[in-house]
């Protein structure tokens, strides 16, 4: 990462290689730049995390822990068994709290790039600006209805799915096809979009052959024009 990059008067921007993803090391070998950056008294930040697959969930949360306060929540995963639930919170207090911040994603941004990104956003800590991220969710029951056909009861697991995007289908580790989102659902209402930890009903169009375990990638690449 190079701190040297420079924005606006006083702000400095991040960018993290795709080849290089800062969570595999970010909570213990990049405290110091973090402190540097406090020590110039810089005015904003950039954080650059497009086209960044993530790594460690561990080191994502310390990276949020950078800029939330001590005892926020910054994720939580769940499986099928409720006493599987593990809850995920910043431990100690921020090195930069009150720093203006923007968190730069597209559509390869994932994993560990999505939990920092979206733990920022939730306690309005920075903005989102870019192109869409993936949404990953796991289909726990398949229904067949009279009429309807063949609807999936999932779970986000990470970022969010929107009405109107597309859907990969992954079994087993392997692609199996891509199919456009014809019903998204939520407690038995329409819904425009269902945010990770959630649960929701999914019908794909031209697709009726969905399976417990299948996961579900949605994607919609919207570009966000803004100006500094």
């Amino acid at each position: 990462m190079d701190p040297s990059k420079k924005l606006l008067a006083g702000w400095v921007a991040i960018a993290v290689a795709a080849a290089m993803p800062i969570f595999s090391h970010a909570g213990t070998d990049d405290q110091p730049l973090w402190e540097e950056l406090k020590q110039r008294g810089v005015a904003g930040l950039v954080f650059d995390l497009r086209s960044n697959g993530g790594g460690l969930l561990d080191e994502a949360v310390q990276t949020a822990n950078f800029f939330l306060p001590k005892d926020r929540l910054v994720v939580y995963t769940r499986g099928r068994d409720p006493d599987s639930e593990q809850r995920f919170h910043s431990t100690e207090e921020p090195i930069l709290p009150d720093v203006p911040m923007v968190v730069l994603v597209n559509g390869g941004s994932a994993s560990a790039s999505e939990i920092v990104a979206g733990a920022l956003q939730d306690w309005d800590r920075a903005i989102i600006m870019g192109q869409t991220t993936f949404g990953k969710g796991l289909v726990q029951q398949v229904f067949s209805i009279s009429r309807v056909g063949t609807v999936a009861g999932c779970r986000v697991l990470a970022g969010t799915i929107e009405r109107n995007c597309r859907i990969r289908v992954n079994r087993e580790s392997r692609g199996i096809g891509d199919y456009p989102l014809d019903s998204l659902r939520r407690e038995k209402d329409d819904a425009r979009e269902v945010r990770e930890g959630f649960e929701c009903g999914m019908k794909l169009g031209g697709f009726e052959d969905l399976k417990e375990g299948d996961v579900l990638e949605a994607y919609r690449i919207d570009e966000v024009r803004r100006t500094f």
